[in-house]
């Protein structure tokens, strides 16, 4: 960049955050907190592949990512506080109740 063309009053400051500081987790839960609530969704829910969940229904959801650093991105999806769904990244989703929450979130969905 030209020094020449910046208008000093107007520019931006610099952020003294760095790219290389990664970005920021969600901190609700440790990561053996997640990890335990991970291991509990696999156990009890029906495996749907990337496609299981529409992005209409990821709409409703809150959504707790993976605090640890180490492995492949993680997120759990949250519906009225129940877990619902783990999103493993380059596998797809597992869903607890798939059948139950879906009409749930339908239902959900019409009253809007």
């Amino acid at each position: 960049m030209n020094p020449q063309n910046v208008n000093v009053n107007t520019a931006t400051p610099e952020s003294p955050k760095t790219c290389s500081e990664g970005p920021e987790v969600n901190t609700g839960l440790t990561e053996e907190q997640f990890e335990d609530l991970s291991k509990y969704i696999i156990d009890n829910g029906t495996f749907c592949g990337p496609g299981g969940v529409t992005w209409q229904e990821l709409a409703l959801f809150e959504e707790i990512d993976d605090p640890s650093v180490n492995g492949e991105p993680r997120r759990i999806y949250v519906w009225q506080g129940w877990p619902y769904a783990l999103y493993e990244f380059d596998l797809g989703y597992t869903a607890i109740s798939y059948a139950r929450t879906r009409e749930l979130i339908a239902w959900a969905l019409s009253r809007k």
